[in-house]
């Protein structure tokens, strides 16, 4: 699933009042929420295929069924894709015409391109290599009908692109040494020659952790690593490493994410 969103400033989390909603009589409706979005710095375009506001967090469904509309409506319906999940084979064809043995080859498994370390500009080379995992699924998506009791819907796009899931090695390496890691990773893919992968991790499972000494200043509750990327045919890569915190400030739970490294054709 996609959702319309805009993008923020780097390294800002984002307050959004959510008052896009709309009554049984198609009158605006101020829900009154305020949710928080973890700006990671995208758009809808590099959106994973079946990921919301990827890679961007959007914790907006959480919060609002729990929230209390004018006139006594307490119930907010926000717009979702419903999956169905079919495991298949590696070779096996998907609904979208290709396999996941297709995938490997028509991405193919090897990439390489130009990244930049945010903290001080330095750049490096950075090799990106795939191989087969084991469990695939086609991923059908369906936008969920409207349930009779919702008393307010959302006026939030949501796109439910069918895709194919593959679970997938993932090796990243770069010429200055600082990233030499494995991953087991998840690539999703809605065509033969084009597939995201992502990541999440923490800074230990990385063989050099100090490269997000950088971006854990201040005081927080937790952290964590995000990866994103994606492959294409000829061997072509992007991608951005993240460094995620998490914490609290009197009764405001707060998300954070800091760019730590982008490679290949960013925005």
């Amino acid at each position: 699933m996609g959702a319309r969103h805009r993008k923020g400033e780097p390294g800002r989390d984002v307050a959004v009042r959510a008052v896009g909603g709309h009554s049984g009589d198609d009158d605006p409706v101020d829900i009154g929420a305020v949710v928080l979005v973890r700006d990671l710095q995208t758009s809808t375009e590099d959106r994973r295929p079946g990921a919301t506001m990827h890679p961007s967090t959007l914790l907006l469904p959480m919060f609002v069924a729990a929230c209390d509309l004018p006139g006594g409506q307490d119930e907010v319906w926000a717009p979702h894709c419903d999956e169905i999940r079919t495991p298949l084979d590696a070779a096996e064809v998907s609904p979208l015409g290709f396999s996941a043995d297709d995938l490997l080859v028509g991405v193919g498994t090897h990439a390489e391109a130009s990244l930049v370390w945010t903290d001080d500009g330095a750049t490096t080379r950075l090799s990106v290599d795939l191989s087969p995992g084991a469990e695939v699924y086609f991923v059908d998506l369906e936008e969920a009908p409207v349930p009779d009791d919702a008393d307010a819907v959302l006026d939030i796009a949501v796109i439910c692109d069918d895709y194919l899931e593959v679970a997938a090695g993932l090796s990243l390496s770069t010429d200055d040494g600082l990233l030499d890691d494995d991953f087991d990773a998840v690539l999703t893919a809605s065509t033969v020659d084009a597939a995201a992968f992502s990541v999440d991790a923490e800074p230990a499972d990385f063989a050099h952790p100090e490269i997000f000494d950088p971006f854990a200043t201040g005081d927080y509750d937790d952290e964590g690593v995000a990866l994103y990327g994606e492959v294409s045919a000829g061997g072509q890569t992007s991608g951005s490493l993240y460094f995620e915190t998490e914490g609290t400030d009197g009764d405001t739970a707060w998300a954070a994410s800091e760019l730590v490294a982008e490679w290949g054709a960013v925005e």
